[in-house]
């Protein structure tokens, strides 16, 4: 089976409790990860819960969240052309203060690497510029 990841991680000052109030409210996505037009929820951010994503360059695709784990982490998952495409969101306590924030995607099935080439580019140049636009909300809604 075809497979690809991409990850990375920063470091901040924000509390966990704030991390996981922006990562609880999917209608707010947007406001961190420019890559992202509109997401919708189901219903309440709890395991199972099922909505839709709108990436800025691509059609709506759907997503279930697979794991949540208040406040250190939370995966989503979506199918694309037979392959699994999943978003894992996690967060590490180093030490009194400091925070290590992790945004990884793990790709897996027939079309992994079409979207290595497509996908894949987009979350090499997002993924980090969502990160820090992320722990930059935060810390200022820390203070």
């Amino acid at each position: 089976m075809f497979s690809w990841s991409f990850s990375h991680s920063l470091i901040t000052s924000a509390s966990p409790e704030v991390i996981w109030d922006l990562w609880a409210s999917p209608s707010t996505w947007k406001t961190w990860d420019e890559g992202v037009e509109w997401v919708d929820l189901d219903g309440d951010f709890i395991q199972g819960q099922k909505g839709k994503l709108k990436p800025k360059k691509g059609k709506p695709v759907p997503f279930v969240l697979t794991v949540v784990e208040r406040p250190w982490c939370f995966v989503d998952e979506t199918r694309i052309l037979g392959t699994k495409l999943v978003f894992s969101h996690r967060m590490q306590q180093l030490d009194e203060g400091r925070v290590e924030i992790t945004h990884q995607a793990d790709v897996a099935g027939p079309a992994a690497p079409l979207l290595k080439w497509t996908l894949g580019r987009l979350l090499e140049k997002g993924m980090p510029q969502s990160l820090k636009q992320l722990v930059e909300l935060a810390e200022r809604q820390a203070r």
